[in-house]
């Protein structure tokens, strides 16, 4: 698992890889029809972490250039 920048993301990695993983395996297992796509919540999900993870680094950014 990845180390997190922004703390909420720190004290939920254990969850969160938790997650990946289950989908993950999920992904992998035989689908049936109108089930929902695996590959599409993962993706999703990795897309909002790096959300997150880029947002939390704009604030750090300008928290730092106030702090100048």
């Amino acid at each position: 698992m990845e180390k997190f920048k922004n703390v909420w993301l720190q004290m939920n990695s254990v969850r969160i890889g938790s997650i990946i993983q289950d989908l993950e395996q999920e992904r992998f297992k035989s689908s049936y029809p109108g089930a929902p796509s695996i590959a599409v919540v993962l993706s999703l999900f990795k897309g909002c972490l790096g959300e997150i993870e880029k947002l939390q680094k704009e604030n750090d950014d300008l928290k730092t250039k106030q702090g100048s």
